[in-house]
C-alpha cells in the first residue's frame, strides 16, 4: 500500500517525474500482489494526472505489457497476464489519442482480459471489459482497417467464451460466426490475418458441435478449415500447430458420434503428438494436447482395443495435463472431467483399485465444478458424471442406498441446468432412471422405484424420438427393455414381456423410417434383442429367425452362428441326432471372441453331453471333458453371473462323476452330496430360485438312487438350458454396451469385476508368517481341479503397509485360519488391492 500512497502524493503535487519513477519502482511481485481494489486505485490516480511529452515512458509501458503477454504464450500463467494488464491499462489511461497505437494496445489488453477470464480471475468482469475494448475499436475504425479486423475476430472469440460459460450459448456462437465471417472476408488480402480468422472460425464451429448443435456438420466444417490452414502454412508455424491441435480434437468428437471411431481416434493421437512438438512445455496449448491425447486413448479403451494399456495411457496423460494446466482455467476443468471419466473406466473394465479410483474421480469432478460457471453446460455434464461415480460406488457395495440417492440428486441438478433440447439433458434423465432401477433391485421401495425408473426411461425415449436421434434413441429403448426384463425375472409376470416387445417393435419401426448413420447395425442389434425376447419365452425357432434377420442386415458371423445355435436348441430334443456336435464341427474354423466364443464353448459342452447320452461306455470321459470346457469358460469370462453359475455347474458335474465313477468301488456318495450342497449354497447365496429347485432334484435323485439317465436328463434339459439363458443374458449386456458411448455403457460390468473379487477372496485362509521379512500367506482351501494341490500367495507386509497395520496384525497373530471378511477392514482392503493390482486374483478362481 505504501507505493499507492506515494502515487497519491505524486498526484497531489502534480509531480510527473515522481509518478513515472513510482511506476518504474513496481516489481513483478508488487504487481502480482495487488488486489483488485488497489489496482482500481492506481487507475484513478492515472486519470487525475496529465502526462505529455513522455514518449519514452509510453514506450516502456507498451514494451513491458507486450513482453509479459508474449511470455504468457510460452508459460501460461496468471502472473504474466496480471503484469501485462498493469502496464497496458496504464498506457491506455494516459494515451488519450484514439490512434492506431491506442487501438493496438486496446486489442492487446482485450486479449489479456479474456485470458484472465479463462483462468477464472473475475471472469465476468474481465470478459465484459474485453468485449467493451473490442467494441470500442470497432467504433473507431471501419472496413479493411487491420485494427478493425483484429477487434472483430477477437470479439468473436469472446462470444465463444460466453457460450462456454453457459450464457445464451447458441445465440452467442451464431453471433461469433457472423463476426468471424465478416473478418475473414475483410482479410482476404492479408494472408496472415486471414489464417488467424480462419482458425478462430474453426474453433467456433467446434464449440457449436460440442454443444450438440448439428455436431457432424460443424465438425466437418472445423476439419476443412483446419486442413486449409495446414496446407497454407509451414509445419513449424504456430498457425499450423494450432490448426493441427483443433483438427485432432474435432476427430475425437467425430469418434464420439460413432463415425469411423477407431480410425479417427488413432489419427487424433498422431495429430496431438505432432502439435505438441512445436509448443512450449508450459503453454496452455501443450496442456491441451495432453488432455486431447488422453481422451483419445480412453476412447480406444472404450472400444475394447488394448483396454488395459490404453486406459493406463489415458490416465497418465490426463494427470500430466492437469499438472500443466493452470488450476482455475476451463481446460483444467475439462481435463479433470476427462480424468474422472478414465478413472471410472479403469474401475469398470479392470476392477483395479475400484474404490480408490472412484473416489479420485469424484474429487477431480468436484475440482471441475469449482471452476465451471454454475449454470454452464459443462457444469451440467460434471453433475452427470459425478452422479455416475456415486452410482458405481453403490454397485461396489459401498453404502449403496446413500450413493444411489446422491446419484439421483446430482442428475436432478444437471436436469435443472441443462436445456431440455440438449443431448445431456436426456442422458441425465436416463442416469436418474438407472439409479431408481438399481434401488429397486436392492429391494428399496421396489415397486415405487421401478415405476419411477419406467416413467423416466419413457421421458428419455420421447426426447430422443422427437429429435430423431438414431444413436441415443435405441440406447434408451434398450434401457427400458432391460428394466422390463429385470421386473420379469423378479415377478415372473409375462405381461411385462409384452411391454418390452412393444417397445422393441416401435423402435424398429422408427429407425427403419429415419435417415441415420449405421442404420443396419442398429437394426441388427434391435433384431438380436428381439431374439432375446423370444428366448425368454423359450421360443428358439422365432429367436433363430430374428438372428437370421440381424445377419442379413449386418453380415456379422455372430448372428449367423446364433441362428444355427437356436436351430440346434430346437432340434436337440431329437435324441437320435447330435445337433450340437454338428454345430461345433461347422463353426470350428471361424474366428471367435467374447460372447461369441462363450456360446461356441457352450455348444461344445452340449456336444459332450450328447456324446455321453449316446455312449454309456464313454460317459465318464465325456462328462470330464464337459467339466474341462466349463473350466475354460470360467477362467476366460469376466461376467460375474456366468462365473458364479459355471462354478456351481462344475460342482454338479463333479457330483455326477463321484456318484457314477468309472469303477463301482470308487463310488463316493458322500462326496457327491457335498458337491450338490456346495452348488446349492452358491445358488442360494445369489438368490437363484430355479437352480435351488434343481439342486433339490439332484438330492432327491441320490436319495432315490436314480439311474444315470435321470441325472443326465436333469443336466441336459434343465441345468445346461438355464446356463444357455445365462450366457444370453451376458450377450444382451454386450449389445447394450455397443450403443452407449461413455461411462454409462459399462455400468453393468462393474458388478463383474468387484463381486468376482469378493467371491474369490472371501473363501481364503490367511496366516501370518515370520522370518527375515514378515509375510501374509493366503491359501485357497479348495483343491485345484481335483489334483490335491492348493494355491498359496505370499504378500510381503511392506507391500500393504499402513499406519495401523502393527495393531491389526497383533489382533490376528494367534489365529491361523481367518476369513478375509473377519479381518480388520483396512487390512482386508489392502489385501484385496494387492491381489488385484498384481493380477493374482485369477489364481483364486476355484476358491468358491
Amino acid at each position: 500500500m505504501s507505493k499507492i500512497y506515494k502515487h497519491r502524493d505524486s498526484i497531489i503535487k502534480r509531480d510527473k517525474k515522481d509518478f513515472i519513477n513510482g511506476i518504474h519502482d513496481f516489481s513483478e511481485e508488487d504487481i502480482i500482489g495487488l488486489t483488485e481494489q488497489e489496482f482500481e486505485e492506481i487507475q484513478k490516480c492515472c486519470m487525475r494526472m496529465n502526462l505529455t511529452g513522455v514518449d519514452e515512458f509510453f514506450d516502456f509501458l507498451l514494451t513491458e505489457g507486450i513482453d509479459a503477454l508474449n511470455k504468457s504464450e510460452i508459460e501460461y500463467s496468471k502472473e504474466n497476464l496480471l503484469i501485462s494488464r498493469f502496464y497496458l491499462t496504464i498506457f491506455l489511461k494516459f494515451h488519450c489519442i484514439y490512434d492506431k497505437d491506442y487501438a493496438r494496445t486496446a486489442c492487446y489488453l482485450g486479449d489479456v482480459n479474456r485470458e484472465l477470464a479463462d483462468l477464472g480471475v473475475e471472469p465476468e468482469i474481465n470478459l465484459k471489459q474485453s468485449i467493451e475494448l473490442y467494441q470500442e475499436i470497432r467504433r473507431m475504425f471501419q472496413g479493411k482497417n487491420p485494427e478493425y479486423i483484429a477487434a472483430t475476430t477477437n470479439l468473436g472469440i469472446n462470444y465463444v467464451i460466453l457460450a462456454d460459460f453457459g450464457i445464451e450459448p447458441e445465440q452467442n456462437l451464431k453471433e461469433s460466426i457472423k463476426l468471424q465471417e465478416e473478418a475473414r472476408h475483410l482479410s482476404l488480402e492479408d494472408s496472415s490475418k486471414y489464417l488467424v480468422v480462419t482458425l478462430n472460425l474453426g474453433l467456433t464451429h467446434l464449440t457449436l458441435a460440442q454443444l450438440g448443435i448439428e455436431p457432424e456438420i460443424n465438425l466437418i466444417k472445423t476439419i476443412n478449415l483446419c486442413q486449409e490452414i495446414r496446407k497454407a502454412t509451414s509445419e513449424t508455424s504456430m498457425d499450423y500447430t494450432k490448426a493441427t491441435l483443433n483438427y485432432g480434437f474435432a476427430l475425437i468428437l467425430l469418434a464420439d458420434l460413432g463415425i469411423e471411431t477407431e480410425k479417427n481416434l488413432e489419427v487424433a493421437i498422431k495429430l496431438q503428438i505432432e502439435a505438441r512438438k512445436n509448443l512450449p512445455k508450459k503453454s496452455l496449448d501443450f496442456g491441451r494436447t495432453l488432455m486431447n491425447e488422453g481422451r483419445a486413448y480412453f476412447g480406444l479403451a472404450e472400444l475394447g482395443i488394448n483396454t488395459k494399456k490404453n486406459l493406463e495411457e489415458a490416465i497418465k496423460l490426463l494427470r500430466e495435463a492437469r499438472k500443466n494446466l493452470p488450476k482455475m482455467c476451463l481446460d483444467y476443468a475439462g481435463s479433470s472431467i476427462c480424468l474422472g471419466y478414465a478413472l471410472i473406466g479403469e474401475s469398470i473394465h479392470q476392477g483395479v483399485n475400484s474404490e480408490k479410483n472412484i473416489n479420485e474421480a469424484i474429487e477431480t469432478l468436484k475440482d471441475a465444478q469449482k471452476i465451471l460457471p454454475k449454470t454452464s453446460l459443462d457444469t451440467g455434464s460434471a453433475f452427470i458424471n459425478l452422479g455416475v461415480a456415486h452410482r458405481i460406488l453403490a454397485i461396489l457395495g459401498i453404502e449403496p442406498e446413500k450413493n444411489l440417492e446422491e446419484c439421483i440428486k446430482l442428475q436432478q441438478k444437471a436436469i435443472e441446468i441443462l436445456p431440455m433440447d440438449r443431448l445431456n439433458y436426456a442422458k441425465a434423465i436416463l442416469n436418474k432412471a438407472s439409479a431408481y432401477e438399481e434401488l429397486a433391485n436392492n429391494d428399496v421401495k421396489s415397486e415405487k422405484n421401478f415405476q419411477l425408473a419406467e416413467e423416466l426411461y419413457k421421458e428419455g425415449i420421447n426426447i430422443f424420438l422427437e429429435a430423431k436421434d438414431g444413436w441415443n434413441y435405441p440406447v434408451a429403448v434398450l434401457s427400458i427393455y432391460n428394466l422390463y426384463r429385470n421386473i420379469f425375472w423378479r415377478s415372473g409376470d409375462k405381461s411385462i414381456l409384452e411391454k418390452s416387445n412393444n417397445a422393441l417393435r416401435e423402435a424398429k419401426k422408427n429407425i427403419e423410417g429415419w435417415e441415420v448413420l449405421r442404420k443396419n447395425i442398429i437394426l441388427g442389434e434391435l433384431y438380436s434383442v428381439e431374439a432375446d425376447f423370444h428366448e425368454l419365452e423359450e421360443d428358439y425357432y422365432k429367436a433363430g429367425l430374428k438372428y437370421r434377420d440381424a445377419y442379413k442386415l449386418t453380415k456379422k458371423e455372430y448372428y449367423r452362428f446364433m441362428c444355427d445355435f437356436c436351430g440346434a436348441k430346437v432340434e436337440s430334443s431329437k435324441k437320435e441326432e447330435k445337433h450340437f456336435c454338428r454345430l461345433v464341427d461347422r463353426w470350428k474354423e471361424i474366428d471367435k471372441k467374447g460372447i461369441f466364443l462363450d456360446f461356441y464353448d457352450y455348444a461344445i459342452f452340449e456336444c459332450y453331453l450328447e456324446e455321453a447320452l449316446e455312449n454309456e461306455a464313454l460317459r465318464f470321459d465325456e462328462v470330464t471333458k464337459a467339466i474341462s470346457k466349463l473350466d475354460e469358460i470360467y477362467v476366460r469370462t469376466s461376467i460375474y453371473h456366468i462365473k458364479i453359475r459355471v462354478s456351481a455347474c462344475i460342482e454338479i458335474l463333479n457330483a455326477y462323476l463321484n456318484y457314477f465313477p468309472k469303477r463301482d468301488n470308487q463310488k463316493n456318495e458322500e462326496k457327491a452330496k457335498e458337491n450338490i450342497s456346495s452348488a446349492c449354497r452358491i445358488f442360494q447365496n445369489q438368490g437363484y430360485k430355479h437352480e435351488i429347485d434343481l439342486c433339490n432334484q439332484f438330492i432327491k435323485a441320490i436319495k432315490n438312487k436314480e439311474r444315470q439317465e435321470v441325472w443326465l436328463d436333469l443336466i441336459k434339459n434343465q441345468l445346461s438350458n438355464n446356463f444357455s439363458k445365462l450366457i444370453r443374458e451376458a450377450a444382451f449386456d454386450e449389445i447394450t454396451k455397443l450403443h452407449t458411448r461413455g461411462i454409462k455403457a459399462d455400468l453393468g460390468e462393474i458388478k463383474t469385476g468387484i463381486k468376482e473379487i469378493k467371491i474369490n477372496i472371501d473363501n481364503l485362509t490367511i496366516s501370518l508368517k515370520s522370518g527375515i521379512s514378515e509375510e501374509l500367506v493366503i491359501s485357497v482351501g479348495a483343491e485345484f481341479a481335483g489334483t490335491g494341490a492348493k494355491h498359496e500367495i505370499h504378500i510381503p507386509l511392506q507391500k500393504i503397509t499402513y499406519p495401523e497395520i502393527k495393531k491389526d496384525l497383533e489382533n490376528i497373530k494367534s489365529e491361523n485360519i481367518i476369513k478375509l471378511t473377519s479381518l480388520p477392514a483396512k487390512l482386508a482392503t489392502k489385501i484385496r488391492e494387492y491381489l488385484v493390482e498384481n493380477e493374482k486374483d485369477e489364481l483364486l478362481k476355484y476358491s468358491n
